[in-house]
């Protein structure tokens, strides 16, 4: 991206960030940190991913840990938190039933061992996973995916195209379909030939618009599932996110893990890009161009929060905010809890910066 060049405002407002894939983890004093830098990163809305420990396979999971973050946040500093509740092959009709008398109406589908807390995922999609699909569109629940194909056999580089097929079969069902950080932009005119259903959406990262995988090499904080691909790709998602489709949105997935987990003695590090507290600076500094005019402009705001307000059914944002272009450094480490957390593009700065209007 040129930034020397950039010739668009340098100041521009915009509404509340509405993160639909975000990670709050499960202790109070870490959920406590990150919803304060949520807030202060900009965030009116965030949807909290429920590949915990164990995961939140049920109501009676779920509901207690959706108390604890709302006791936890700060009175002045309220977010709205969209519960969302694991679908595994132990789930059941009832299940589904109590989620949505519950007001629960998102599920989320994780492949068996292709990240992080997925001991608990799918490994055959069709059958009764098929059929509990076709079940959530009963009760108006959304099916996010996490797109990688459950074949290990298959590379984590071509694991999210190789899951087309299945979302496939899952869209025919009738369901909402919601796939989580698209990274291949091999899969982006299947994308857009899936979402003439209105049924199928999208939600892309700021790390995979920001950065390539010959970039991140060597840099554990740049480790993430699904990973960060080619350049072609990168640039594939920047021109996909400014085409302003309707069903495309943010979604951090922010996963903080601990030092010691990234820089690890024994094993593999873990996978995560730490974004939270400078989610929206990054979106606005990896989609730049696009505030050259009142359309780009539009569709900036449009991906970063009203598209998803009307996917979820959230009332219009009170949150006003100015977009600054102002060098922003980020740190290098964020105290979570009891964590001292990495994060992506540690110590770089970007060329965005956020003040409430």
């Amino acid at each position: 991206m040129d930034t020397l060049n950039y010739v668009g405002p340098t100041e521009l407002l915009t509404s509340g960030f509405v993160n639909t894939h975000a990670h709050l983890r499960d202790k109070e004093e870490r959920v406590r940190a990150l919803l304060q830098y949520a807030y202060d990163g900009g965030a009116e809305a965030i949807l909290p991913i429920p590949n915990l420990t164990p995961g939140l396979r049920t109501v009676e999971m779920l509901s207690p840990y959706l108390g604890m973050i709302r006791r936890v946040m700060e009175p002045d500093k309220k977010l709205t938190i969209i519960g969302t509740m694991m679908l595994t092959e132990q789930t059941t009709r009832d299940d589904l039933r109590r989620a949505s008398n519950a007001g629960i109406v998102d599920v989320k589908l994780l492949p068996k061992y292709r990240t992080t807390n997925s001991e608990d995922g799918i490994r055959k999609y069709w059958g009764h996973i098929r059929e509990l699909v076709a079940y959530c569109t009963y009760f108006g629940i959304r099916v996010h995916v996490h797109p990688e194909h459950p074949w290990m056999l298959i590379s984590s580089r071509d694991a999210e195209y190789m899951f087309l097929p299945i979302a496939e079969m899952l869209l025919d069902t009738g369901a909402v379909i919601i796939w989580e950080h698209g990274t291949d932009a091999r899969c982006i005119p299947f994308w857009e030939e899936m979402a003439k259903t209105e049924r199928f959406f999208v939600t892309i990262t700021a790390h995979h618009l920001a950065t390539n995988e010959d970039e991140v090499f060597g840099d554990v904080r740049g480790v993430c599932k699904p990973p960060i691909k080619t350049e072609r790709d990168r640039g594939g998602l920047v021109a996909f996110v400014g085409k302003n489709y309707p069903w495309v949105m943010a979604g951090l997935d922010d996963a903080p893990h601990p030092k010691e987990m990234k820089h690890t003695e024994e094993g593999r590090c873990a996978c995560g890009d730490f974004t939270t507290p400078f989610g929206l600076r990054l979106y606005a500094h990896t989609l730049e161009h696009l505030f050259v005019t009142e359309a780009g402009v539009k569709t900036f705001v449009n991906f970063t929060g009203e598209n998803a307000r009307n996917v979820y059914g959230l009332p219009l944002s009170t949150r006003k905010q100015r977009l600054v272009r102002r060098p922003f450094k980020i740190q290098h480490r964020y105290p979570v809890g009891d964590w001292n957390v990495m994060s992506f593009w540690a110590g770089q700065t970007i060329n965005w910066d956020i003040e409430e209007a």
